[in-house]
């Protein structure tokens, strides 16, 4: 853990909540809240996090709802985009007196852009990070439902293990042995309900855009020129749409 970054519970109206924190504390602080994808968890941003807090803010990173340290129920049906969304307005309302800025990263977009839509007051800016308007493009659709399917059949080990084999043949980045056994560990540990849930709302999804676009919140989209999960044109009409900045940055991906 880089120097700075500090492990925590967040406790709030709607459950206990884990999370990394940086950045200076008070009341009066700028609070920057970051929202982790569909298989990722809070470790995702401790990199950015360090960055972030040298400009005098708090920033937090949590575990959404069946995320990797942070409990969540063992019922399917017990997910909900707008559930997902409720969650980070209560860690929001806990962490900070005033509104915060939100960054989502893929998964975490569209909750984050859910959240603003529900209760803009409580978000002073949002980042898109390589996220989307709404469920991801339909050629997509397949390889998710298989995922659906194999959490259900075969259970989460088995369905890590062909999830990383297509990865690797499709040309993804070897990992070092250690990151490789925590990105399973992460995996595993994390609700197989709240996956399933979370992989049927990246294909079941509404277009958000109009929502958001009837919402004053400053929005930023980011997306790396090699993303592979919603494509960069698709982010650029998104952008244009909710009249946010669209930033691309070169040479990067979805992760």
């Amino acid at each position: 853990m880089p120097a700075g970054v500090s492990r925590a519970h967040v406790e709030t109206d709607v459950g206990s909540f884990a999370v990394l924190t940086a950045g200076p504390v008070g009341s009066d602080l700028p609070v920057v809240l970051l929202v982790p994808g569909w298989t990722g968890s809070k470790e995702d941003f401790v990199t950015l996090m360090p960055e972030i807090a040298s400009s005098g803010r708090r920033v937090v990173a949590l575990d959404q709802r069946g995320q990797l340290d942070t409990p969540g129920p063992s019922s399917v049906e017990a997910y909900s985009l707008d559930g997902f969304a409720r969650d980070l307005l209560a860690v929001a309302a806990a962490v900070s007196d005033e509104p915060v800025d939100l960054l989502g990263h893929s998964f975490g977009g569209l909750v984050a852009t859910r959240a603003t839509v529900l209760e803009p007051s409580a978000v002073s800016s949002l980042v898109l990070l390589c996220s989307g308007p709404g469920a991801l493009p339909v050629d997509r659709h397949a390889d998710l439902t298989m995922v659906i399917e194999s959490l259900q059949e075969q259970g989460p080990e088995l369905t890590w293990t062909a999830m990383r084999a297509r990865e690797q043949a499709a040309g993804a980045p070897t990992v070092p042995v250690e990151i490789e056994q925590w990105l399973r560990e992460r995996f595993l540990t994390s609700s197989t309900a709240a996956l399933v849930a979370k992989t049927r709302m990246l294909i079941e999804t509404p277009d958000q855009r109009d929502a958001l676009g009837n919402v004053p919140t400053p929005t930023l989209v980011m997306a790396g020129s090699l993303d592979d999960g919603w494509p960069v044109e698709v982010q650029a009409d998104f952008a244009a749409a909710v009249g946010a900045e669209q930033i691309v940055l070169d040479g990067l991906g979805h992760s």
